[in-house]
């Protein structure tokens, strides 16, 4: 009988709600967590690669690493690389279960994302940034992978930009040019300082300009200028340099305070108000920046909504602004200039063409090809656009995504023959890689 209260299952204890006594100790105790998350992701990381680069395998069941992490956490490869992509890439020393302090505060989420960017931008990037503004930055960047080398060789810079001596003063004065809301404000803090006969010292003449170029304390400026791409222009406090990054070549330049100072008054002009200096400038008349108003939600007329009892008002907060500004899209052109029409080109006889490369073409589209390639007046980027006009009747009847590929694959195979023919070799293995792929697709489809 003294046995059987213990036989009978303990009742479960009701669980222990935390009470917190604000909101700031909860979201400290949050962010501590992420960081603890990310920091652990990066362990996880380094010990997939002791798994993956030592014998600790060997007289396992396991033949390597992705075959171990598959059966006993069902962690697919893809996975597995991204774990040891991220130790690769924030652990200090590349190799190890230490996350490196730059980064420490950023969370999983915010490295997951800046590990798809350049390495000279994501060095940019600090905790102040929200998981948001990191993913504005990448858009930033995948916007101007859509552009191609060659497309780029072919846009005309403008003619100011071109003249500007420095790649600070062309980023200054397209970013100027693109915002006019930022001109004015540097407009006023240039005349200012030009009507107190620079009094100010440089430490409140930087500061003022920090205060206006990036008021939540650091931001990033994308900028984009024709025949150069886009231009990214970091800035931090007053007393760390400023960092402008290409971002196509991931090359990074280190500019002043005092340069940047330079730069402005360099697109401004004396004794004119900021539209006068704007238009004498760039040539153009002034636009205001056009506000976005956000609209109320709206409710659905056929369901009745009960009038809440009325509040008293509190006063709307100001839009927190973002610390990341974006380029404006390019505007559309209002005239098509016209595209010389090159020669059809005609291999020599006896000269080695892509088709001729094992591999490459498969023996079944060759014909087509042949054929598309007749069709083709010329390798120009308007007739490149408008592909879909010269496939064949067979490929009209293939299913729309891969009626896609292969229109991209006889345009690729095109610029390579292209490219081969100017002896452009580097580009020539660039398409054919290209065409490699959309023969795979093609295939799995």
């Amino acid at each position: 009988m003294d046995n059987i209260q213990e036989m009978i299952p303990a009742v479960a204890a009701e669980p222990e709600i935390i009470t917190h006594q604000s909101f700031e100790q909860l979201d400290q105790e949050l962010q501590c967590e992420l960081e603890r998350e990310a920091e652990g992701f990066v362990k996880i990381g380094y010990m997939l690669k002791i798994f993956r680069d030592t014998t600790i395998l060997v007289n396992t069941e396991y033949k390597d690493v992705n075959d171990y992490a598959m059966k006993r956490f069902h962690l697919d490869k893809s996975q597995v690389s991204r774990f040891t992509r991220i130790n690769d890439r924030f652990s200090e020393g590349g190799y190890s279960d230490k996350l490196q302090d730059k980064f420490r505060g950023l969370g999983y989420a915010k490295l997951a994302i800046m590990l798809q960017l350049p390495e000279a931008i994501a060095d940019e990037i600090t905790p102040a940034f929200s998981k948001s503004e990191v993913l504005e930055i990448k858009e930033e960047i995948d916007e101007e992978k859509k552009t191609s080398e060659i497309e780029l060789l072919l846009e005309t810079q403008d003619t100011k930009v071109a003249e500007q001596d420095t790649n600070l003063k062309k980023v200054v004065w397209q970013m100027l040019h693109d915002n006019t809301e930022l001109y004015k404000k540097l407009h006023e803090q240039v005349q200012k300082a030009k009507a107190e006969q620079f009094v100010l010292k440089k430490a409140k003449l930087r500061e003022d300009y920090h205060n206006i170029l990036a008021p939540q304390g650091e931001g990033i400026y994308s900028v984009r200028i024709q025949g150069m791409g886009r231009m990214m222009l970091s800035i931090k406090e007053t007393g760390r340099d400023i960092n402008l990054i290409h971002v196509r070549s991931g090359e990074k330049e280190v500019c002043t305070w005092n340069e940047l100072v330079c730069a402005v008054e360099n697109c401004m002009c004396e004794n004119m108000s900021a539209e006068e200096s704007y238009k004498h400038q760039y040539g153009e008349e002034w636009q205001e920046e056009k506000k976005e108003e956000v609209a109320p939600v709206q409710s659905s007329a056929t369901i009745p909504v009960p009038i809440p009892t009325p509040k008293p008002e509190k006063k709307a907060e100001p839009r927190k602004q973002s610390k990341v500004s974006k380029a404006p899209a390019p505007k559309p052109k209002k005239e098509e200039t016209p595209v010389a029409v090159e020669e059809k080109y005609e291999p020599l006889e006896g000269q080695t063409t892509v088709e001729d490369i094992p591999g490459i073409v498969p023996e079944e589209y060759k014909e087509t090809v042949t054929q598309e390639e007749e069709n083709k007046e010329s390798v120009s980027a308007d007739h490149i656009g408008d592909a879909t006009e010269m496939v064949s009747e067979e490929t009209q009847e293939l299913s729309k995504e891969k009626r896609k590929w292969r229109n991209e694959y006889f345009c690729l195979v095109a610029e390579a023959n292209e490219a081969l023919r100017n002896k452009q070799y580097d580009i020539t293995i660039k398409y054919l890689q290209e065409a490699m792929e959309m023969v795979r697709n093609m295939q799995e489809c």
